[in-house]
C-alpha cells in the first residue's frame, strides 16, 4: 500500500459536512485504499488539536518521530512537544527513514 495522502480530505470535509467512504472511494487511486475503519478514524481526528494538553502530562512521554512521515510536520510537532512538556519528561527518537502508513 503506498502512502495515505491526508489532502484528499479536504475537498471532501468542510465545516458544513463530512465526507463518506463512498466518496473517497470515487477519487482515491485504487492502489491506495484505506479500510473503512481508518477512514473513520481520520474523519474524527484529522482536525483535532491537543497542543494544550500535552502540558497536563505529568508521567514520561516518548515521542518517536517518524521522518518520512507525510501527515506530520515532524520539526514543528518536536518543538511543540519541547516547548509544553518538561524535559525530564520527554524523550524523543527520530527514525529518519521510518515512514507512517
Amino acid at each position: 500500500m503506498k502512502l495515505f495522502q491526508l489532502s484528499i480530505l479536504y475537498p471532501l470535509y468542510t465545516d458544513e459536512n463530512q465526507a463518506y467512504y463512498e466518496e473517497y472511494l470515487g477519487i482515491a487511486d485504487p492502489d491506495d485504499i484505506i479500510p473503512t475503519e481508518r477512514w473513520s478514524f481520520i474523519g474524527k481526528n484529522f482536525r483535532s488539536d491537543s497542543t494544550e494538553e500535552l502540558s497536563y502530562l505529568n508521567s514520561p512521554v516518548l515521542l518517536v518521530l517518524a521522518g518520512k512521515d507525510i501527515n506530520v510536520d515532524v520539526k514543528n510537532t518536536e518543538q511543540v512537544y519541547r516547548k509544553k512538556i518538561p524535559s525530564e519528561l520527554l524523550s524523543v527518537i527520530h527514525i529518519p527513514e521510518a515512514t507512517i502508513l
